[in-house]
């Protein structure tokens, strides 16, 4: 049963090494380095060890390994974008504040008997600029 899981999560990886050039392209090119790298260290024996140029080859091949890999990994999951959500839950909730606010104090309104502006008929000030109640001075 474990190998039937593993067989079928592999299957997305081979269908993209199956129909992916690019990573075709990246693997026959690995599979050349790694045949010169054989090539020449079998030649040169020991020497092997210090010959830069097996080393850049072998050092290409590995390049190529990990280019196709790459390519062959499925993408990351897109991140979810919680903070765009918050935000219009926020905006929804103080508009909706907003508005029965204003829907309670309409309704404070009509109880009192019309606008605010009808309770307040008697001014606190005179004609004259002065306040009502205010103590006038007499000069002598």
């Amino acid at each position: 049963m474990a190998k039937r899981k593993q067989s079928k999560a592999a299957l997305p990886y081979l269908r993209r090494i199956a129909e992916d050039d690019y990573v075709q392209k990246q693997l026959r090119e690995a599979a050349t380095r790694l045949r010169e790298v054989y090539r020449r260290g079998s030649k040169e024996g020991g020497k092997a060890a210090e010959d830069k140029k097996l080393y850049r080859k072998l050092r290409e091949a590995a390049t190529s390994l990990r280019r196709a890999a790459g390519a062959i990994e499925e993408p990351p999951p897109k991140p979810k974008r919680r903070g765009r959500r918050a935000l219009f839950v926020a905006c929804a909730l103080t508009a909706g504040l907003i508005s029965l606010r204003g829907a309670k104090a309409r309704q404070v309104k009509s109880h009192q008997g019309g606008s605010a502006d009808q309770g307040l008929s008697e001014s606190p000030w005179r004609e004259s600029g002065e306040p009502v109640g205010a103590a006038t001075v007499q000069s002598t």
